[in-house]
């Protein structure tokens, strides 16, 4: 099993040094679209490979390759932890005593009150002077006090809270690491045990030893990981305490010392900075959470390949299994790798060898080890050895499994690999590197004088400090290379000694300050070493301690395209800081730290006699789904992006010209500042750095670069200084200038004497008649270049008609006649319409050239000789004359001149012009199509991009001299009549879209018309239905309004109930004795309320009309009666229904008392003895007790 997996045994099928490809390496790209998210979390988009962001997850490899620096890293933790914890205990702990001792303090200027005693309004003292002014001392100097002791107070429940938490934080990683060294010291057990084992144990003994290590190195990878995001969480909760207490203290100041006991200019800038970190923090926080959720998808696809590996057969642990045939049966096409081996050496104390645990790797044609220091918070090296000067074999006689030998002229090296597979990738790496470094013809011949030799460690503070005789053997402090230079290593503290007070002045502060992804107790030294060591062509010991032991994120930047080069400084324009680096002499020192930071990062990577001329810290948003936390360093010709978002790196070189503008938006949380390039945008968020300043250096270094003649690296400094110096004035006169509201803010005063020297004015048309004006949507120089770059060849052709098969681009020269003039001659092969072809030689000469103001570029064309007639030349003349809101002014003009007889001359003259027409529409067409190429941002930097500067050259102009092309006269006929055809298809062409598009709009306005009428109609009648239906439903709704407010307002009529009894009747006839035939009686009966009042119905109507009181009066007695007869007969069933609940209320308690009773008896019953009488007498008590139990139920139904 390799060294790099954690999972069961099994072998890569490469040398990809990520342990996991997709969580190690996501992709981000600047582009202008959103990103898409590719099916393994790797995210791609539709852009050249040039522009993307490859993240490598450097702690995360490092803790899966389990990297002696990951380990130096750990352990430097512990220190640096216990340390930070130490320093903010005490410092809580002191804040937390300033109250009581504030208190105390202030009892003492209690004194105060005693200032002006009650004695003194009587006493000797002036009372209109001396005592007014006692008691205005009095009264501020208790104010000061106040504000003094004000300034101390602190919120102690909050710095409680935050140090419980800081506490919590720290014990929790404490925790995971005495778990995770636990788990450590059991994998080096097997691992040494396992690699121990003699190779003529049984192989399937030894294979089931090999599960059993794969099961320890996983779960020691897994802890390993889980160490790196806990410390991550760490650092994150530390800096957030730190913050927010900062924070927090500047609150409470600002407010108490707001009424001018300080100047406030002064903590209104303090403020702005508190508020801007914070602004940072949450930023770095939001973009932190959205790269976890991105982890956390990418780590599906991790498993997944983890599970595909193939795993390990017993078979490839039996040693007479292995052969050359074995040896040579791999398919590696990789020349370089590495990983831990087993290295032979002895003991002092014995002669039996001694296996020691190296990592070793071969990268650039060396081989080299890398260990750890004695204090095991650093990594060391060892001597680099050529791979050319070693001899690599298999070593059978080895006691152990696959063993291979390096011998070089000097000593043997014996390591010992893990796997068959293993020993297998390291034999076939050193033969690709051998091979490809003698081959010629292959890239990597170019490190054959590297191959060749032998390379001690660049700085001897690095040296490895490891005892046993091969390590001494393999570690010197100076060699010879291939051509028998002696290399010395370098003293960094003797430099350092010499150089004290300029390193503790400018460098030691400052050189640190960088987001590195570890950290040794050696970083800072190495970072220092960037000033006195070149960065080699291999790995080293200071790229180890800086970013990684194999810099993963920095080997995968790749070629750059379009490299410039940067002129050398003359010895008098240089300055050397001690035996180190040179640099220009008016290079600031305040600046070498900064570019120390980008040498020890990018080494190799940084071009000669470049120099870092502006850095700053920003958060990139390559696309609008990502912030990564990234430092830029800028040179002269490049930038050096350096990214690092929770372990993950990158690390990328852009060159400048592929960035157009740099604009900047400054708010009070944050400068954004947008980088335009050729393709694609780069968004940057800036925090302290000042976005307005830094926009400036920029475009200054863009256009500087784009430039003709672009100024050298001194002149760039100084310049850029001089921005700085201005940028300064700016912001003082700013912040001293008052706000007036009412004055103008769109005026800008400037003096008098300092006007522009106006062009004088350049009239063509008396020379050359004019041909055609076009206004261009591009600044004049932008078009310039499209007319004129090095790489346009528009002013080459002679019209559409005339096939350029090929163009010369020759470069410009000046002329020998006029020192402002610039002259090319380009040669062009075309083919003319009736198959015959030639060359043709175009002059283009620059007459006027006032930099983005005017320019007039003369074109001579020597074309044609008609046969037996006339000789044509055909001279134009291109002016661009600069207009508001970036657009120009493009006029042509031109006349065709021909030499011969008058009647040739007037004829061929008209048809010729039609050539020059033609030339006209091309270059015109070829301006509107540049125009859409170059965009609406950064438009002269992009012209000079696509089309290339305007290269001079030195050597003096000679002019061509080419013969003409000879056309026949029925040939030249033919062309202008094509050409007159042509014109005249295309304006009748036009004159037909014209026709068509008129009546169209006809059309249109027609139908649109009788379309607008129809609406209006219809609305007109909907208007009037609606209208209709709205009155109605008001009116609706306005009665129905009435009548509910009617019904609310009118007082309830109270009808009480009556009943009317049918005795009466039986009554009086019983009662009063009468003839049945009495006519009187009869008539009374008919007639009496008393005995008709419950049948009669027409009431209403008999007493609508007048009747005798006696009759009134008698039936309302009868009414009355009625009425209380039904209150007599409600009340009589009430008492009825009071009377029968109280009855069976009885009936059922009666019944319940039945039942316990028949309960308790029962109960008594079963716990005596049986017989025959105890039975017939239980048979009747249950018949007794079954029927209280149904009439029981038959009353709780009835309830």
């Amino acid at each position: 099993m390799p060294q790099s997996h954690a999972a069961v045994p099994g072998d890569s099928k490469g040398t990809d040094p990520a342990p996991f490809p997709n969580l190690t390496r996501p992709t981000t790209e600047l582009a202008q679209n959103g990103p898409k998210m590719a099916e393994n979390g790797t995210k791609k988009t539709k852009i050249e490979k040039e522009y993307h962001f490859k993240l490598t997850a450097v702690a995360y490899n490092e803790a899966a390759l389990d990297l002696p620096l990951f380990r130096a890293s750990v352990n430097h933790l512990d220190t640096q932890l216990a340390q930070t914890e130490d320093w903010f205990m005490a410092l809580a702990n002191l804040f937390l005593k300033v109250p009581k001792k504030i208190e105390e303090f202030s009892s003492v200027y209690t004194i105060l009150d005693y200032l002006v005693p009650s004695f003194l309004q009587d006493s000797l003292v002036d009372q209109e002077y001396c005592l007014a002014t006692l008691y205005e001392s009095r009264k501020t100097l208790k104010s000061l006090w106040a504000t003094a002791f004000s300034v101390f107070k602190i919120n102690v429940s909050t710095l409680e809270n935050r140090k419980v938490e800081f506490a919590l934080r720290v014990a929790r990683y404490r925790r995971l690491k005495r778990r995770f060294l636990a788990c450590q010291e059991k994998y080096d057990h097997y691992h040494e045990i396992h690699m121990g084992t003699p190779k003529y144990k049984d192989a399937r003994l030894f294979y089931e030893d090999s599960l059993q290590l794969a099961q320890v190195r996983r779960e020691y990878v897994l802890l390993s990981l889980e160490l790196v995001c806990e410390t991550q969480r760490l650092v994150h909760n530390i800096n957030k305490t730190i913050l927010a207490l900062n924070e927090l203290f500047w609150k409470i100041k600002i407010e108490n010392l707001g009424g001018g006991l300080l100047d406030q200019a002064q903590l209104d800038d303090v403020w702005l900075l508190v508020r801007r970190v914070r602004a940072w923090h949450d930023a770095c926080e939001g973009a932190n959470t959205n790269l976890a959720a991105e982890m956390k998808q990418a780590r599906q696809g991790v498993e997944k390949e983890a599970a595909s590996i193939e795993p390990l057969l017993p078979q490839d642990f039996r040693p007479d299994f292995i052969n050359s045939r074995v040896l040579d049966d791999i398919n590696e096409p990789a020349a370089e790798k590495y990983g831990y081996l087993c290295m032979k050496t002895f003991s002092e104390k014995s002669l039996k060898p001694v296996w020691i645990k190296r990592w070793a790797f071969v990268q650039n044609g060396v081989l080299g080890f890398l260990v750890l220091s004695p204090s095991l918070e650093s990594v060391q090296e060892t001597d680099k050895i050529g791979v050319l000067l070693c001899n690599v074999k298999y070593a059978p006689n080895e006691d152990r499994h696959f063993c291979f030998e390096i011998k070089t002229i000097d000593t043997t090296i014996t390591l010992q690999a893990e796997t068959l597979h293993e020993l297998k990738l390291w034999l076939k790496v050193f033969e690709n590197a051998r091979t490809r470094i003698i081959d010629e013809t292959h890239e990597m011949h170019a490190l054959l004088d590297v191959a060749s030799s032998r390379y001690p460690p660049t700085i001897s503070e690095f040296l490895a400090a490891t005892n046993t005789p091969t390590d001494r053997e393999i570690t010197s402090k100076r060699t010879f290379n291939s051509v028998g230079h002696m290399v010395t290593s370098k003293k960094l503290s003797r430099h350092l000694e010499q150089n004290e007070a300029f390193f503790q002045k400018y460098i030691f502060d400052s050189i640190g300050r960088i987001h590195l992804p570890v950290v040794t107790s050696a970083t800072r030294s190495a970072l220092i070493a960037a000033s006195l060591a070149d960065a080699p062509a291999f790995p080293t010991a200071l790229e180890a301690n800086i970013a990684g032991l194999v810099n993963l994120a920095l080997t995968s930047m790749g070629p750059r395209k379009g490299p410039f080069l940067v002129e050398d400084l003359q010895p008098a324009q240089t300055k050397q800081v001690g035996g180190g680096i040179i640099y220009p002499h008016n290079f600031p020192n305040a600046w070498i730290a900064k570019d120390l930071q980008m040498r020890a990062l990018f080494g190799a990577t940084v071009g000669p006699n470049e120099y870092c001329l502006v850095s700053y810290n920003c958060l990139l948003s390559p696309n609008e789904s990502q912030e990564l936390r990234a430092t830029h360093f800028v040179t002269q010709i490049n930038l050096y992006s350096y990214i690092h978002t929770l372990g993950f790196v990158s690390m990328a070189k852009v060159p400048l010209n592929k960035f157009v503008e740099a604009t900047c938006v400054s708010s009070k949380r944050q400068d954004i500042v947008r980088l335009i390039l050729v393709h694609g945008q780069l968004v940057m968020k800036l925090f302290l750095d000042n976005g307005m300043l830094v926009e400036r250096k920029l475009n200054f270094l863009f256009e500087n670069l784009a430039s003709d003649l672009p100024m050298g690296t001194v002149d760039t400094i100084s310049q850029i200084l001089a921005i700085e110096e201005k940028f300064a004035q700016d912001e003082k006169a700013a912040k001293a200038k008052p706000t007036l509201t009412g004055s103008p803010t769109h005026f800008e005063y400037v003096n008098a004497g300092a006007k522009s020297q106006a062009l004088e004015s350049f009239n063509f048309e008396n020379k050359l008649p004019k041909l055609a004006t076009r206004t261009v949507n591009l600044p004049a120089k932008a078009v310039f270049h499209v007319l004129c770059g090095s790489e346009s060849a528009i002013l080459n052709a002679l019209n559409a008609m005339v096939e350029v098969q090929s163009s010369e681009r020759s470069l410009w020269r000046k002329s020998p006649n006029e020192s402002d003039y610039l002259i090319r001659d380009n040669v062009s092969l075309f083919r003319l319409p009736t198959g015959q072809s030639g060359k043709l030689c175009v002059k283009q000469e620059i007459e006027i050239h006032a930099e983005n103001e005017f320019y007039s570029i003369k074109v001579t064309k020597l074309a044609l000789k008609v046969t037996c007639g006339p000789r044509l030349l055909f001279v134009t003349r291109v002016t661009i004359q600069r207009l508001e809101a970036e657009r120009c002014a493009v006029k042509i003009y031109g006349e065709p001149v021909i030499s011969g007889t008058p009647f040739y001359t007037s004829v061929t003259q008209r048809l010729c012009r039609v050539f020059l027409k033609g030339f006209t529409r091309h270059v015109f067409k070829e301006i509107d199509v540049s125009t859409n190429i170059i965009g609406s941002k950064g438009k002269i930097l992009k012209a000079v991009y696509f089309y290339g500067k305007i290269l001079v050259a030195h050597d003096p102009y000679e002019p061509l001299v080419m013969d003409p092309v000879p056309v026949g006269r029925i040939t030249l006929f033919k062309m202008s009549l094509q050409l007159m055809a042509a014109d005249a298809v295309r304006g009748l062409t036009t004159w037909c879209f014209v026709v068509v598009n008129a009546v169209k709009y006809v059309l249109r306005q027609v139908s649109l018309h009788a379309g607008l009428f129809g609406v209006i109609a219809l609305l007109m009648l909907s208007n009037i239905y609606l209208s209709g239906l709205s009155a109605r439903n008001y009116w609706l709704s306005r009665q129905s309004g009435l009548l509910a407010k009617e019904l609310l307002t009118t007082e309830p009529v109270t009808i009480q109930r009556a009943i009317y009894s049918r005795d009466v009747q039986d009554l009086i006839n019983d009662k009063i004795a009468l003839s049945e035939g009495s006519a009187c009686f009869q008539v009374f009966k008919n007639e009496s309320v008393v005995l008709n009042y419950y049948k009669y119905t027409g009431w209403n109507g008999l007493f609508q009309q007048p009747v005798s009181l006696k009759r009134q009066d008698l039936r309302d007695k009868l009414h009355a009666i009625a009425r209380e007869r039904n209150d007599l007969l409600v009340s009589l069933k009430m008492l009825n229904h009071l009377e029968e609940e109280e009855a069976k209320a009885e009936w059922q308690d009666w019944l319940l008392n039945e039942l316990a009773t028949c309960s308790q008896i029962v109960g008594q019953t079963f716990s005596t003895q049986e017989s025959s009488e105890l039975n017939s007498t239980m048979e009747v008590l249950a018949k007794y007790c079954d029927s209280c139990s149904r009439e029981l139920a038959s009353v709780s139904g009835i309830f």
